[in-house]
């Protein structure tokens, strides 16, 4: 559409270097809540703690910029697989990284910025298995779900659309239709029930009793 799709590829790769070396430049702020999630407080669910603790906290969120465009950047090819063109995805794109609270999280040591980047790579997969059911994509999309909801809580609410996923292409699976669903369900429980039994072999009875606390609670400012 633009004569030569390479050039467009370029300059897509040169934004994304460019947003992240801006991202990097913030340097590393902390909130009321980010001790929690260091220290792996009871109150918190093990994604994001385990996340810290795997790169460090400074090189955790200088990844956190990285992994946004990375997943904007897979998002963005299924968009303009299903609709034939890169020119909405690209301005869906572009939006993306020009939004300044969107912005604002990538420096910050916070579930925001990883939970956004794993729910774009969910999206992406359910859009493949939509466009084109396998079970590699149905796995993935699972997989992105239960990350998105082991990272941030609130993902708990996507895990239906899991089933609706698999419901909405249900004429075409056909005989295939348990193998779909296990596909889709198993690998998002799996992470979910994991990470409750580990959080809560960690903690023991406070894992169950955190609910009752303010999650700052405890935590001085940084």
């Amino acid at each position: 559409m633009f004569g030569n799709r390479k050039i467009l590829y370029a300059a897509g790769l040169l934004i994304g270097v460019a947003y992240c070396t801006l991202s990097f430049l913030q340097g590393v702020a902390f909130t009321a809540d980010s001790p929690g999630y260091i220290a792996f407080a009871p109150v918190r669910s093990a994604g994001y703690p385990l996340y810290l603790a795997s790169f460090g906290v400074t090189m955790a969120v200088r990844l956190q910029p990285v992994l946004y465009v990375a997943a904007l950047a897979v998002l963005w090819r299924e968009m303009s697989v299903i609709l034939g063109g890169v020119v909405w995805p690209s301005i869906f794109a572009v939006l993306c990284l020009i939004n300044p609270e969107v912005n604002s999280y990538h420096s910050v040591v916070m579930t925001e910025s990883l939970f956004m980047s794993v729910c774009m790579l969910g999206m992406a997969s359910a859009l493949r298995f939509l466009h084109k059911p396998s079970p590699g994509a149905a796995i993935l999309t699972s997989v992105f779900t239960g990350l998105s909801a082991i990272v941030r809580p609130s993902a708990y609410a996507l895990l239906p659309i899991l089933l609706l996923m698999v419901l909405f292409r249900w004429q075409v699976l056909e005989r295939r239709r348990t193998a779909f669903l296990a596909a889709a369900l198993l690998p998002a429980v799996i992470l979910c029930a994991g990470e409750r039994i580990g959080t809560q072999a960690y903690h023991g009875a406070a894992a169950t009793k955190a609910c009752l606390h303010s999650p700052a609670k405890g935590f001085p400012n940084q």
